[in-house]
């Protein structure tokens, strides 16, 4: 786990802990639509404050966005976001088995995501995954949204933990 990662569990589970947890400024983060709407809220600036120190404006919109994220998460999940919304074994030929939970079409579409809409685009897929998501994980994915993670996104949602298998199977020789 990322310090971001680490950063954003600890503030997200401080949030919803049943005890001593602030459900008003979840609901409030959950209402809001752009940086700006959570600046006003003690708990986005409190997220914004550990992950930014003396950082520039650009970190703090994403800080912010990230409360607003987090803030729809009603429940940490182990999976890693695109194994809890992808293809449960790769899809190979007619036999491709049980479809996945985010259609290929709207998976290439969360791929082309900027920064501009990632906000919109991960929320939508936080419904999808029905609230329950690996916290640390979409912390960390969001934060550091680039190449890298789209192309650890797509080996996750095509359930190919590795770039090539480790063996050929038989018959299917070139």
């Amino acid at each position: 786990m990322s310090d971001v990662g680490k950063i954003a569990w600890d503030w997200w589970r401080y949030l919803n802990d049943p005890k001593t947890g602030d459900r008003a400024s979840l609901a409030r983060l959950r209402r809001c639509e752009t940086a700006l709407d959570a600046a006003s809220i003690p708990a986005g600036l409190r997220l914004a404050r550990k992950l930014c120190a003396g950082a520039e404006d650009q970190n703090l919109d994403k800080a912010l966005e990230l409360a607003i994220l987090l803030a729809q998460v009603r429940g940490d999940a182990p999976q890693k976001p695109m194994r809890a919304v992808g293809w449960k074994t790769f899809p190979s030929g007619k036999d491709a088995g049980e479809p996945p939970v985010l259609s290929e079409l709207r998976f290439r579409q969360l791929l082309q995501t900027t920064p501009e809409n990632r906000l919109e685009k991960f929320k939508r897929l936080v419904r999808l995954m029905k609230g329950a998501a690996n916290v640390a994980e979409l912390a960390q994915d969001f934060w550091f949204w680039g190449d890298k993670v789209k192309k650890h996104w797509a080996f996750g949602y095509y359930a190919a933990a590795n770039p090539q298998p480790q063996t050929e199977p038989e018959g299917d020789a070139a």
